[in-house]
């Protein structure tokens, strides 16, 4: 079913939005661009995350899995100085 007519935003977009980690409207409008036209969806997007959240078919981003993609490197970025060292 089409949530956002303006944005073409499906219910399984927002679902899969929230599996992903949105959590708030703000997130969902970040992503799909839900609400950024006419408006008037925001209603019924923010019921389906509130939905989503407390059926349990999405976790709350405190309890989402890490991605592996979503690893960051360990160590001095590239783009750092180098460390200063101290003259003795």
């Amino acid at each position: 079913m089409y949530v956002c007519l303006c944005r073409g935003v499906t219910e399984r977009e927002i679902k899969q939005a929230c599996e992903d980690g949105a959590s708030s409207l703000g997130d969902l409008h970040r992503e799909l661009g839900v609400g950024s036209d006419c408006g008037r969806c925001r209603c019924k997007a923010r019921e389906m995350l509130h939905q989503f959240l407390a059926r349990g078919e999405v976790l709350p981003p405190a309890r989402q899995p890490l991605r592996i993609h979503q690893l960051q490197p360990v160590g001095r970025r590239r783009d750092a100085p180098p460390p200063v060292r101290a003259v003795a």
